[in-house]
């Protein structure tokens, strides 16, 4: 999890992030869920709050630049901890959020690479590489997975 303190000079502006920002209260104390191992293990309670958010992810991104990355460090904590389901669950909802990421798809190929789920961790490094041809970290992953595979 990452924390920022930013200070602006434009009293208008600050006026305006605030007021945007307090908009998405509601749905941010939702998605904040994600931080509770028992919600994020949960299929069923992560799909309710990706469905509640998924309306409003474009305004939750004009104000939290870097959710994606956020959820991607709390899936990370979360595979540390060996916690698979949970990372695989908040994973998916990074994918649902910003589909056009390449990142999210090979983040989740990594969760899934890890929990030895390797047809869904092609499946996931492929579409990353899709979005991406220069993603060498996905090749890699790939082709070590097809010698697992083939072996």
């Amino acid at each position: 999890q990452a924390n920022m303190l930013v200070f602006g000079k434009d009293k208008t502006k600050s006026d305006e992030f605030q007021k945007k920002r307090n908009g998405l209260n509601d749905i941010m104390n939702k998605m904040y869920q994600f931080n509770k191992d028992n919600v994020a293990y949960d299929s069923s309670k992560v799909n309710e709050i990706i469905a509640a958010a998924l309306p409003k992810i474009n305004e939750v991104t004009a104000v939290y630049a870097e959710y994606d990355i956020w959820l991607k460090e709390l899936a990370l904590q979360y595979l540390r901890e060996l916690k698979y389901q949970s990372a695989i669950n908040i994973l998916k909802a990074n994918v649902r959020f910003y589909p056009d990421l390449y990142q999210t798809y090979y983040w989740l190929g990594v969760a899934y690479q890890e929990n030895k789920q390797y047809n869904l961790a092609l499946k996931n490094f492929k579409l990353a590489l899709s979005l991406n041809k220069n993603n060498s970290l996905a090749t890699s992953r790939i082709k070590s997975i097809e010698t697992k595979i083939v072996n």
